[in-house]
């Protein structure tokens, strides 16, 4: 099933509760919950994050994983609350584009997003083999970073910020 059918029945759930339960926030009807969408290029981005920034959310999240084609965020409006990055891994890995990571990293600082880069998906996808001709045991002994596969290091560092949850709104009584 596409995940933006996911998202929309998400949407309808989630607004039928709130309905039901009748409480003044969103944050009141869902004190705890994460909400994400994957969003491989800006085509789906804007289809995806068109439908979870409805949704009722204490973190609203983009996994622009696997990157498979640029992705900017948009210059009005609502905003994720965090985005992780990483390329795609296995033995047929499309490879991920530095240019990708480092613009939207460059957005997310702009907009005051949180941003992860997790992976670059395969050593032979990253920049100190692509861009500096590094050899992929070259590039394994300077990043290392054990939790992405392919090494996760920009420019030499890591980037992996985390959201702070919305503060749970509690409506007073009258």
């Amino acid at each position: 099933m596409e995940p933006a059918k996911k998202a929309r029945r998400l949407l309808r759930s989630a607004c039928r509760d709130s309905v039901r339960r009748k409480r003044g926030s969103i944050c009141d009807d869902y004190p705890n919950v994460w909400v994400g969408v994957t969003a491989e290029n800006q085509q789906w981005f804007d289809r995806r994050w068109k439908i979870l920034s409805n949704i009722p959310a204490v973190v609203r999240f983009i996994s622009y994983e696997p990157a498979l084609g640029p992705v900017r965020l948009p210059t009005s409006g609502p905003l994720p609350d965090w985005l992780i990055s990483g390329g795609e891994s296995g033995p047929r890995a499309r490879p991920i584009k530095r240019k990708w990571v480092r613009n939207i990293i460059l957005d997310c600082n702009r907009f005051s997003v949180a941003v992860f880069h997790k992976q670059w998906g395969t050593y032979a996808h990253n920049p100190l083999v692509t861009k500096h001709g590094l050899t992929i045991g070259e590039a394994k002994a300077r990043d290392p970073h054990p939790g992405g596969k392919g090494g996760s290091l920009i420019d030499g560092q890591l980037v992996q910020e985390f959201p702070v949850p919305r503060r749970r709104i509690v409506s007073s009584a009258a």
